[in-house]
């Protein structure tokens, strides 16, 4: 389950990639590019949050969540972006780094 999983995310980070490149040469199809490689990397996150089972885990992939959905909520120009903004930052500050260096500190001391 897991080799598929990075498959899709490469191959979601690859249409994610390349929109930038249709955005700087102003081609047509940017917006559709990023949209589909954002909400596929969500997905894919989300999948690999029920596979490990942690609440690193979790958290991390909530604040990935809320912040790219802020980003895609930012690029269409739609009302609540900055509301799950602040909500991403504060589940990434908040429960995300603190769990991130709890998870580093009992590696280091094992």
């Amino acid at each position: 389950m897991k080799k598929p999983l990075f498959v899709i995310g490469t191959i979601a980070m690859m249409i994610y990639s390349l929109s930038f490149l249709f955005t700087a040469m102003q081609w047509e199809g940017d917006g559709l590019l990023r949209g589909f490689g954002l909400i596929s990397i969500t997905l894919v996150f989300l999948a690999g949050a029920f596979l490990m089972k942690n609440m690193l885990f979790y958290s991390g992939t909530l604040a990935f969540i809320l912040l790219d959905f802020a980003l895609l909520f930012k690029i269409m120009h739609l009302a609540g972006a900055n509301f799950i903004y602040i909500a991403g930052m504060i589940t990434l500050s908040l429960i995300f780094i603190p769990f991130a260096g709890l998870w580093v500190y009992k590696r280091a001391s094992n």
